[in-house]
């Protein structure tokens, strides 16, 4: 099972957010599928518990309002009971419930986001879900402003209807604080944090009963002082809640900032739960709205309306004890299907409706005890009373079917099927329990008991349903439909990255090309020799300088993307100190290569002439490649964070000095061909030194920094060089292939030709392959993210989203290099290949498994591919044609590999691996995290 480790809440983890001691508790626990069902038990006693105490207390300030309002020393005590009980069922009708019902869409969406690990997203629900209720709250104020026109329209005593219309009135000035309440409370019960709540509830209601007491009894508001009292407890609700956030950062961990685009963005699937969910509320409250008014139509309606008061609220104080289950349902089995775990999704279903089953059993014997007291606790009326102690017989049959029920529908909601129980709740309320309600009432002659009775047969319909439903749920599909909503925001993130990575690389390659074509231009006889030797020592410098520093820097393509995913921010400073330690002992055997590599390319066989003029200008390229190493682990850094723009806007710069130095040092400076060089690397000069600009312009790239910590660096380097050094080689085994395609070029007849011919196919080549490399590079940081956090679900829908979009980058590619002739119809048909292997050694650099991505590029460009062009271009007379075709036949099989590796590969495995990985990391910076 994959834990709640907020996979897109880059900035926190639980695992990262405790102590190393705590976080092994967290990374490597996982119970026995024996154990779940008590581990399960055990998260119901700690959840539910105060989820039902905050319900109950958040209801009780109705129940004490009527009970103030039934103790008024007043001949007009039954009237006003009565105006006062209307005026809060309609209130909690057109107005509590509403608002309930949409805000349950956060139940399912919070729940299964964190249980996904995408922490962050509850932020953005929570901005979706004010947009909604704000929204809402217009026509909920219109209807309560006229609620007493609406309630003589549905043929209410003229007189109650009017004192009801002015209790209902003063009620909605609460309402947007209950609205923002219910949302803030829901938020941090999807992560299993309900203790606040209680505390908030237990403010509220002594700020109600000091208000309400004080203005019923002690001033001239009279009956209306109640709902006075209940407006000023529903605005000190979420005031007391947002002091909780302010005292605990932890709290506000889900909060991603302002993000108002995504979250417009989620209204339509914020409605499509939230109003079903509004709907299984509302048939359900609507029942009991209708039982007030057909009580107002009954004989003697004033005691009628009285004694339904008083059963509804004993009815509500039990039923918000079973909607705290059906609250803890909601949340677990979200949690479950969230991280796609249908089995403990399960153990939850059966946990939670025994939990209900008993607590239905108790509370029907203590309603059956106390049925003739608890009345008077709300009035002291006799006549509605007594009539409340006669229906409080009904009440009794119903609590274990009214108990399965409201648990049934918190599964639902769970497992995201509010509209399955929108439907039940349609049949058995609206269609079975009023009409039948009605009839008992009025044609038996069983009153307000027969009203009552007929909603007993409607708990027994929903819950029956219910139960059926769940039993023929296929609880594999939906969590796995869970999994698959991961796809979205996966394809969001990786076009928000591949994008401006792709463009990085793209413009980080094109100095070189730039380079190439100033020599090509310049006016000399020796152009043709000049090009030779510019495009000769531009391959050498990329394969013996730029390829491995590149490689070795792939390490923090791993270890910062993991590190980033596990919440380790200052893990990615440390690497960045061990990156510079490692690149800098690399550059010193680098640059020996490149002071001799002249004679180097001669001993390869290198026409003279060209290898002469290629050594001065890859000492030239030489003096910029310290500051190229430090741009690419400052750019890594920062592309595991998910930030990949400011690099595109630094390559632009780049590019605009390669440019306009290179310019002016090739044709109007008497270096010639050098100047080309000169201007390369005063681009790569710029970029580290703009990009540090950035770095200090943005305090939030900061983040990464602990200081300088030269002891953990150097404790790294043997992991740094474990993850650097496979991928170096894999690098180089592909980037080595060309080298020897460019010396084999020398050795075909006509070689200056074809060396050229061969620099113009590379640099096409290059070109697709860096757009390739952008995805490659996204790849490596969607994957380790989701690694580096435990998410086993959102590492595979990386994976396919990433390999998806590469091959319809491929093919877009193909279609138009088909334009092209002779080689380039040789890159045409190995462009799915290509897009594939490139996309597929990310993925690898993302589980960590360089080491294979090493293996697979040895035996497909080393092996099969080098031998298989060499024969091809000189055995059977290809030339420069065949020496590619074999490359083609190198990227096939390396991505037919990868492939192949990746479907057998162990994911639980990887995971165990990072999981015990973060747990060392965790003691280890623990001193800088």
């Amino acid at each position: 099972m994959a834990l709640p480790s907020h996979a897109a809440s880059p900035r926190y983890n639980p695992i990262a957010a405790r102590s190393p001691s705590e976080a092994v508790t967290l990374a490597i626990a996982s119970p026995e599928p024996k154990d779940v069902f008590w581990d399960e038990l055990a998260h119901l006693c700690r959840l539910a518990p105060p989820v039902m105490l905050t319900y109950i207390f958040g209801y009780l300030p109705g129940v004490v309002s009527l009970i103030l309002v039934g103790h008024m020393q007043t001949s007009n005590v039954q009237l006003f009971v009565g105006a006062a009980s209307l005026g809060d069922m309609y209130f909690n009708v057109t107005g509590y419930s509403i608002g309930l019902g949409l805000a349950s869409a956060m139940d399912t969406l919070c729940s299964q986001a964190y249980g996904a690990g995408n922490v962050k997203r509850i932020g953005v629900v929570f901005q979706t879900g004010v947009i909604v209720l704000s929204i809402i709250f217009i026509p909920a104020l219109l209807l309560h402003l006229f609620a007493a026109d609406v309630l003589i329209a549905l043929r209410q005593p003229a007189n109650v209807a009017v004192l009801a219309g002015q209790y209902a009135a003063i009620l909605v000035i609460g309402l947007p604080f209950l609205y923002m309440y219910e949302l803030l409370k829901k938020t941090l019960q999807a992560q299993n944090i309900a203790l606040p709540t209680v505390y908030c509830t237990v403010v509220g209601n002594v700020v109600n009963a000091a208000v309400g007491y004080a203005l019923v009894h002690h001033s001239d508001t009279g009956f209306l002082g109640a709902a006075f009292g209940r407006t000023a407890a529903n605005v000190i609700m979420p005031l007391s809640l947002a002091l909780h956030y302010w005292w605990c950062p932890q709290s506000r961990a889900f909060w991603p900032g302002w993000s108002f685009r995504r979250a417009f963005a989620g209204i339509g699937e914020f409605l499509r739960l939230g109003a079903s969910g509004m709907l299984m509320m509302m048939f359900e409250w609507c029942s009991f709205e209708f039982i007030a008014v057909l009580s107002g139509m009954l004989p003697n309606p004033i005691v009628a309306i009285g004694a339904n008061a008083v059963t509804v609220n004993v009815y509500a104080v039990v039923d918000w004890m079973y909607y705290g289950i059906a609250v803890s349902a909601t949340v677990r089995v979200g949690n479950a299907v969230g991280s796609n775990d249908p089995l403990r999704a399960r153990v939850v279903l059966k946990t939670v409706l025994f939990g209900a089953v008993g607590l239905g059993g108790v509370v029907a014997l203590v309603i059956s005890a106390t049925r003739m007291q608890y009345p008077l606790i709300f009035t002291h009326d006799t006549a509605i009373a007594t009539l409340a102690s006669h229906v409080g017989l009904v009440v009794v049959a119903f609590q274990l079917p009214q108990a399965v029920n409201q648990t049934t529908q918190g599964i639902l909601r769970g497992c995201g099927l509010q509209s399955m129980g929108a439907v039940i709740n349609f049949v058995a309320y609206i269609l079975v329990g009023l009409p039948l309600g009605y009839l008992l009432a009025f044609r038996s002659g069983l009153e307000l008991a027969g009203l009552w009775v007929g909603m007993v047969l409607a708990f027994v319909v929903a819950a029956t349903i219910g139960l059926g439903l769940l039993r023929c749920a296929n609880l594999d599909r939906i969590s796995e439909q869970a999994s698959v909503a991961l796809w979205r925001p996966e394809v969001a993130h990786l076009l928000r990255l591949a994008l401006p990575v792709m463009g990085t690389f793209i413009l980080g390659y094109l100095p070189g090309v730039v380079s190439l074509v100033f020599v090509g231009r310049m006016p000399s006889v020796d152009t043709k020799v000049y090009i030779d030797a510019a495009s000769l020592s531009d391959m050498y410098f990329n394969v013996t300088g730029f390829s491995i520093g590149l490689g070795l820097a792939s390490a923090m393509d791993t270890l910062a993307s993991q590190a980033f995913g596990a919440g380790n921010l200052k893990r990615i400073g440390i690497l960045l100190q061990t990156g510079t330690i490692v690149l800098f002992g690399a550059f010193l055997p680098v640059a020996a290569l490149n002071l001799y590599s002249t004679d180097i390319l001669v001993a390869l066989q290198q026409p003279t002439e060209v290898a002469v003029l290629a050594g001065p200008y890859s000492r030239c390229l030489l003096a910029g490649l310290p500051f190229i190493y430090a741009y690419e682990l400052l750019k890594r850094a920062l592309q595991a964070q998910n930030i990949a723009w400011p690099m595109l806007c630094c390559t632009i710069l780049g590019n605009v000095v390669n440019g306009i130095v290179g310019y002016a040092l090739v044709y109007h400076s008497s270096l010639g061909y050098l100047g080309a060089a000169i201007g390369r690397t005063c681009a790569c000069i710029s970029l580290p030194l703009s990009l540090l600009a950035y770095v200090y312009w943005d305090p939030k790239a900061r983040d990464i920094w602990p200081g300088l910590h030269l002891g953990l660096a150097l404790q790294g380097v043997s992991e740094f060089l474990y993850f650097g050094v496979p991928g170096m080689l894999m690098m180089m085994f592909e980037w080595c292939s060309f080298e020897v395609i460019a010396v084999l070029a020398g050795v075909l007849p006509n070689a200056i030709v074809a060396i050229g011919a061969n620099a113009v196919t590379v640099n096409i080549f290059s070109l697709t392959d860096w757009i390739y490399y952008g995805l490659n590079v996204s790849a490596t940081v969607r994957v380790g993210n989701a690694i580096g956090c435990n998410d086993e679900a959102r590492a595979r829908v990386a994976i396919r989203v990433v390999l998806a979009t590469a091959l319809g980058t491929a093919l877009v590619f193909a279609t138009f290099l088909l334009t092209a002739r002779t080689v380039a119809c040789v890159l045409v048909l190995f462009q799915i290949p290509q897009g594939v292997n490139q996309t597929m050694q990310g993925i690898l650099r993302g589980f960590g498994l360089q080491n294979k991505g090493a293996v697979i590029n040895l035996v497909a460009y080393i092996g099969v591919g080098l031998p298989l062009g060499y024969i091809l271009a000189f055995r059977y007379e290809c030339g420069l044609a065949g020496l590619w075709a074999g490359m083609g036949v190198g990227f096939t099989l390396a991505g037919s590999a990868s492939l192949l590796l990746l479907q057998y590969a162990d994911y639980d495995r990887v995971i165990e691996n990072k999981q015990k990985h973060t747990l060392d990391e965790c003691a280890r910076y623990f001193i800088v995290s």
